[in-house]
């Protein structure tokens, strides 16, 4: 009765981002978390809530809306890309801030916030509520791995101790077209690089790091400081 009550207790909140492929992962770990009992809340923007909720019927799922890109144009709304990201910030951590903060009079007070490693701002709403948090890369490892020597290069930071990857050495060197048309060479989408880099800026602050990855494709990138959980690989750190 007594581990019934404590179960009935857990909420965890996930913070999904806008971008496309961000989505899917964190929903499918929602309903991993859900199927082991635990009060799940997805906070997102308002055309991400209508679509999620439309598709899913799990009740132990539900949905909030943190910001309303519909009224105010999305990502084609004004300043374009940079100029939602600047919104969402605005509005969406003041709205899940506020609503966390009213779970705290309910039988179900959240505990945990899972946010997209690209939302910067979501360590702070931690860090204020005094609630954990865990970062989640929803990118494979070997995508992060990738990114991560650029993020170095252009924020001028020394990189931490990398495993070596002899099967990117073994791969036949790629050219142009081959390579997407961003990064430190091209000068081209600086919004967006500096987004998806931006997610190697704080997540050492995170209590836990959630990489979505392959037990056995990627044992490369992976090291014995990570554990694997379902298809995560989950890195935590001493708070």
């Amino acid at each position: 009765m007594e581990q019934e009550r404590v179960e009935k207790a857990l909420h965890i909140v996930v913070l999904a981002d806008q971008g496309q492929g961000h989505i899917n992962p964190m929903l499918q770990f929602s309903k991993r978390l859900a199927s082991k009992g635990i009060k799940i809340t997805v906070a997102t923007t308002l055309s991400n809530s209508m679509a999620m909720k439309a598709a899913l019927s799990n009740s132990m799922i539900t949905f909030t809306s943190i910001y309303n890109d519909c009224s105010e144009g999305g990502l084609v709304g004004p300043g374009g890309f940079k100029g939602f990201l600047d919104r969402f910030q605005a509005s969406g951590s003041t709205n899940l801030t506020k609503f966390i903060m009213d779970q705290e009079q309910t039988e179900h007070p959240v505990k945990c916030l899972v946010y997209d490693a690209n939302i910067l701002w979501a360590s702070k709403v931690t860090t204020q509520l005094r609630i954990a948090g865990a970062a989640f890369f929803t990118q494979s490892c070997a995508t992060a791995a990738t990114y991560y020597p650029l993020y170095c290069e252009l924020y001028e930071k020394t990189c931490l101790s990398m495993p070596s990857f002899p099967v990117m050495t073994e791969l036949p060197k790629l050219r142009f077209p081959n390579l997407p048309s961003l990064g430190s060479s091209t000068g081209r989408y600086p919004a967006i690089i500096m987004h998806i880099l931006g997610q190697f800026d704080n997540f050492e602050k995170a209590d836990w790091v959630l990489f979505n990855s392959f037990d056995k494709l990627e044992e490369e990138v992976g090291t014995p400081n990570f554990l694997c959980s379902f298809n995560l690989f989950l890195l935590q750190y001493n708070s």
